[in-house]
């Protein structure tokens, strides 16, 4: 938590934090009153309840963006219609669906479902939440809202990351989930910490023409 008293007690006043870490908000910069108070028409959340949390969740597992819209790319009905209900609950815009089947090898794979919103408003919320706009994969990272935010909306952030981006391995006993990002997964892996859950992170160096590196993170059940 980086409040002033919290960077205090490190030595540092926040005119030196933000000397040395620029763009990095403080907990005061977060206010979505200040936000709201802007001459915006459209209708915008007033503070992080729990469908922010989740809609951001799907963002980081899920999710695409650009300087002009943001979409959320899914196969399961239930999960597309979670987001549209967080959405609906919180925003006045309007977004579209757009179905695509995928062929691979001849074999049909699941239909996908993209969810797209364009609102200019909507997309500075949520750079504004820490979901930055125009990021690659390997850039992706827990928005910082996230991180500073109750007990309650980090558990429903990583339950909807997880929905997206986790695998359950039924005969292992275990929830493991990847990323290219090693800043995601260590702070992932921060997060279920802080709520009492244990996870190990492993290194893998995929054998491709990028050699691309791999983060793990795994989470083992017990008997």
């Amino acid at each position: 938590q980086l409040s002033p008293q919290h960077l205090k007690s490190h030595g540092l006043t926040s005119k030196e934090f933000k000397n040395k870490f620029p763009g990095y908000p403080m907990r005061s910069d977060l206010s979505l009153e200040r936000f709201n108070n802007s001459n915006r028409s459209s209708i915008l959340p007033k503070k992080i309840n729990l469908d922010i949390s989740r809609l951001l969740g799907y963002l980081i597992s899920e999710g695409n963006n650009t300087k002009k819209r943001i979409s959320i790319c899914n196969t399961e009905i239930e999960v597309i219609d979670d987001i549209k209900k967080c959405f609906n609950n919180n925003f006045s815009a309007h977004y579209y669906e757009r179905k695509r089947t995928r062929n691979k090898n001849n074999s049909t794979w699941k239909d996908n479902v993209d969810l797209v919103m364009f609102g200019r408003a909507e997309l500075d919320f949520f750079d504004y939440l820490g979901y930055k706009k125009a990021s690659y994969s390997n850039q992706k990272e827990v928005p910082i809202s996230i991180l500073k935010s109750t007990k309650s909306n980090i558990i429903e952030f990583l339950r909807s990351y997880f929905e997206g981006d986790g695998c359950v391995h039924v005969k292992k006993r275990m929830i493991s989930c990847n990323s290219v990002s090693q800043k995601l997964i260590q702070q992932i892996s921060h997060l279920l910490a802080n709520i009492g859950i244990l996870s190990t992170i492993n290194i893998i160096i995929k054998e491709n023409i990028k050699h691309q590196t791999i983060y793990t993170l795994s989470i083992c059940g017990t008997e």
